[in-house]
């Protein structure tokens, strides 16, 4: 796991928003969601998470354009590689989580 921390932005309106957030606690985070809805079977995108958070350079949140999708996404960053990640709209306790972060 990288010891940095982890460049999280997000757009909105015409504002764009950037900060650092801890990795450990962000994978943790993740990890017990994970953990919690293991048995529902329904926790795809908590292990997706797990996997890339070790190695994720930046996160990104594009809340304008994510309105006008039908699946919303997320941007990450590994060593200046960018990769997309949809995650519906039902994974309300991602996005909640997601969005706490969208806060300076």
């Amino acid at each position: 796991m990288k010891t940095t921390e982890i460049i999280f932005c997000w757009k909105e309106g015409k504002k764009e928003h950037r900060k650092e957030i801890d990795r450990e606690d962000f994978y943790e985070m993740f990890c017990g969601l994970a953990r919690g809805f293991e048995k529902m079977g329904d926790n795809q995108i908590s292990k997706k998470l797990i996997e890339i958070i070790p190695d994720v350079d930046k996160i990104s949140i594009n809340k304008d354009v994510n309105r006008m999708q039908e699946i919303p996404y997320i941007a990450y960053y590994i060593n200046e590689n960018m990769q997309l990640m949809k995650i519906m709209r039902r994974h309300d306790i991602i996005w909640r989580i997601l969005e706490k972060h969208c806060v300076e």
